[in-house]
Formats: structure tokens, sequence, C-alpha cells
């Protein structure tokens, strides 16, 4: 069914997809996926590095035991999560670009 595009007479389902579109949400489910996972992770290696001695200081590096973890897993994992970001995140134009190349 085609319509006059300045109508308000359309449907959702005489939408196309914008392939931009579906891309960057995809990318955004993953970045958000990867970063819970992150900071899941730095959560309970906080609260196991502490469980069982309350508010003992135990040091690691010269930190509180909890800090010096999460700097290690800093120093790790910030590396892992760019390693994700750069295979997943393609660098598309976000410019609308007609079938002949006009924009």
């Amino acid at each position: 069914m085609t319509t006059d595009p300045s109508s308000r007479q359309w449907q959702n389902s005489d939408i196309e997809d914008d392939p931009r579109l579906v891309r960057a949400a995809y990318e955004m489910r993953v970045t958000t996926l990867v970063y819970c996972l992150y900071v899941l992770i730095l959560f309970i290696v906080m609260y196991s590095a502490n469980a069982n001695n309350g508010f003992a200081t135990n040091t690691f590096l010269g930190l509180p035991a909890y800090l010096g973890y999460m700097v290690i897993i800093s120093i790790l994992g910030g590396p892992l999560v760019a390693l994700i970001a750069h295979k997943i995140i393609k660098n598309d134009p976000l410019d609308a670009i007609s079938d002949n190349g006009e924009k």
C-alpha cells in the first residue's frame, strides 16, 4: 500500500527497516551486555574479597583487598572490553545515501 508521504494514513508495517538502525540496536545490546558482565564480575570480586572479614583490612598491592583486585581486573578487563568493541562495532556512516550515491 503506497500512500502520500505527507499524509498520516500509514501503518507501521509500511515502513522499511533501516539496516543502520538494526545494526545500531544490535551493537547497543552487545555493548550493554558486555558492560553489565564486566560490572558484575567487579562486584563479585569486591564482595568475595571482604566477605569473610567484615571490616578487617586485608591488603593487596598496598590497597584494601577489594580495591587492589579491582585494579588488576580493570587492567586486564579494559583491553578485553576494547577488543570486543573493536570486533563488534563497525564504523559505518550514518548519512542518508540514496541508491545513486547522492546524499
